[in-house]
C-alpha cells in the first residue's frame, strides 16, 4: 500500500448510477483508479465508467471462478477474505507466487470492522475495506457507483451479499462525507 500513499483515488462500485452519466473522462483523469471483482470495461460503458485501473480488488470467494481474468489483470491486485490469514489465501491460490498480490486478511477486516463499530453479524464490503485502507494512507479518496445494493451494471451473481449490510454501510459512507473525509462523484 506505500505506493498508493498521498494519491488522488477514485472508487469505482459496481452499481449501476454512473450508467448514463458521461463520467468516464473524469475517472480515468485520477491518479489511481480502483475496479472491484469482475469489473467489465468495454466500448460501450467506457464513456461512463472510464477505462483506466490501476488496482482491482478481488473478493476471495470469487477469485477461483475468475482465475483466468486475475491472470491476465495487469493491475496491482488485492485478493480479501474476512476468514483467512495471509498465508491460508496464498495457500488456497493456483497463482500463489506472483509478487504483485496484496493481501487483505482477517486481521485487517477485523480491525477496520471494529473500527467503524460494524455489526458482529456482517461482513465489510471490499469497497468499505478499501475506502478505510486508502484514507490510512493519507490520500484524497472520491467514491462513485456505490449505489449499496447487490445489482451491478453486469451480470454478476454474488452468494455473499447476504453478509453485507448495506444500510450500514450508506449510512457510514454518508458520514465519512459528512466529516470531509471521502468525495462522491
Amino acid at each position: 500500500m506505500e505506493n498508493i500513499r498521498d494519491k488522488n483515488i477514485v472508487i469505482i462500485g459496481n452499481g449501476t448510477s454512473l450508467i448514463g452519466k458521461n463520467c468516464g473522462k473524469l475517472i480515468d483523469e485520477f491518479e489511481i483508479v480502483v475496479r472491484f471483482n469482475k469489473y467489465e470495461l468495454n466500448k460501450k460503458i467506457e464513456c461512463d465508467l472510464g477505462s483506466k485501473v490501476d488496482i482491482t480488488v478481488y473478493g476471495f470467494g470469487n477469485v477461483k471462478r475468475i482465475n483466468n481474468i486475475i491472470k491476465n489483470d495487469e493491475s496491482i491486485k488485492f485478493i480479501s477474505s474476512s476468514q483467512k490469514t495471509n498465508k491460508e489465501i496464498q495457500t488456497c491460490l493456483k497463482f500463489n507466487n506472483e509478487k504483485q498480490f496484496n493481501y487483505i486478511d482477517r486481521t485487517i477486516h477485523n480491525e477496520i470492522h471494529n473500527e467503524i463499530h460494524c455489526p458482529d453479524e456482517y461482513r465489510l464490503s471490499n469497497g468499505i475495506l478499501m475506502i478505510m485502507l486508502c484514507l490510512k494512507y493519507n490520500n484524497k479518496v472520491t467514491i462513485c457507483n456505490f449505489d449499496h445494493n447487490s445489482k451491478h451494471y453486469y451480470k454478476w451473481k454474488s452468494n455473499h451479499t447476504h453478509h453485507h449490510n448495506w444500510e450500514f454501510e450508506k449510512q457510514f459512507i454518508n458520514e465519512l462525507c459528512c466529516k470531509k473525509a471521502i468525495k462522491i462523484l
